[in-house]
């Protein structure tokens, strides 16, 4: 049973926190369904554990990923769905998942921001461009 509460939606068991995790989800369900080797086997939302980053004294310890999914070749791969807005708390969790955790596949994915040439869109630029190369 899917319901919707604001931008919140309950789906198979799960309180999505977005309309854009709620699409993911149900991109997935259709993966899922599909024919062939783009297959989804499984997926899940907040999987826990989180991922800790040993010998951190202060900022970000952990990270818990949006969606586990695992294909249907064998790889499992965490997604992070963004919608527009990044933190600078966001790339040093990034940027410790890829120093701590370098065998884990992550995928940020994310919605493009309008052109525009207001600060914070252009500070949000030059944050997403960072985000990609980690």
């Amino acid at each position: 049973m899917n319901q919707a509460f604001g931008n919140r939606h309950h789906h198979k068991g799960y309180l999505l926190k977005s309309n854009a995790e709620y699409s993911f989800a149900l991109l997935l369900d259709r993966l899922m369904e599909a024919e062939g080797d783009g297959r989804v086997l499984s997926w899940s939302y907040e999987p826990r554990p989180p991922f800790w980053f040993d010998k951190i004294k202060q900022g970000t310890l952990s990270y818990l990923p949006d969606f586990k999914v695992e294909w249907h070749c064998g790889e499992v791969v965490f997604y992070e769905i963004k919608r527009g807005y990044f933190e600078q708390k966001d790339i040093t969790k990034y940027r410790r998942m890829a120093s701590r955790h370098p065998n884990v596949k992550l995928v940020l994915v994310f919605q493009e921001i309008s052109q525009t040439n207001s600060r914070s869109a252009i500070r949000l630029r030059c944050l997403i461009d960072t985000a990609k190369k980690y």
